[in-house]
């Protein structure tokens, strides 16, 4: 045996079975990362995509971080239903 050098021994069959073990967990948890990395880099470009469609449309969410679902009226949540102007009654009478 050369000093200085570690030597991994691999003579027992449980020894060959925690090693396999060990690379196979590693494996499967690389795997689930990399799904979980992809899946929030489309949720980003689809919030991207979400506000860009806004813009083009004039409108501008409240907050697209702290919801999955943007607001697309300013009236909703306000006691006020999203109905166009030209229908709504007059709010002076």
């Amino acid at each position: 045996m050369t000093p200085g050098l570690i030597s991994i021994q691999l003579d027992s069959y449980l020894t060959q079975y925690l090693l396999l073990l060990l690379l196979f967990a590693f494996y499967v948890y690389s795997c689930f990362s990399d799904i979980a990395l992809d899946s929030n880099a489309a949720t980003h470009r689809g919030r991207a995509q979400q506000r860009r469609r806004f813009r083009l449309h004039g409108l501008e969410p409240r907050s697209m971080l702290t919801s999955n679902t943007p607001t697309l009226s300013p009236h909703i949540g306000r006691g006020r239903p999203s109905i166009p102007s030209s229908i709504w009654p007059s709010e002076n009478l």
